[in-house]
């Protein structure tokens, strides 16, 4: 038996909708310690071939921030591609 959230994430993946698990990320305010939970647990407990990437919402547009969102996009790629697997 499904139970949410996985049950309506089925139904859109089988219907060929692509699903992103919703991460605010504060403006770049927010530990990159929270968001990494986010994103581990969208990945992790409803991926199952159900959820296929991350959107990263509340994004800061200064420059200094980049790296911020390029260690999260690490972790994204870390979380979906385990070590030893290939991308």
């Amino acid at each position: 038996m499904l139970t949410p959230p996985e049950w309506p994430l089925r139904g859109l993946r089988s219907a060929g909708v692509i699903t992103h698990g919703y991460v605010a990320t504060g403006f770049g305010d927010r530990s990159i310690a929270a968001v990494n939970a986010d994103i581990t647990a969208y990945l992790t407990r409803y991926d199952a071939g159900f959820v296929d990437g991350v959107f990263f919402d509340e994004m800061s547009n200064g420059l200094a921030d980049l790296g911020y969102y390029q260690d999260l996009e690490s972790s994204v790629d870390s979380v979906k591609t385990p070590k030893g697997a290939q991308a």
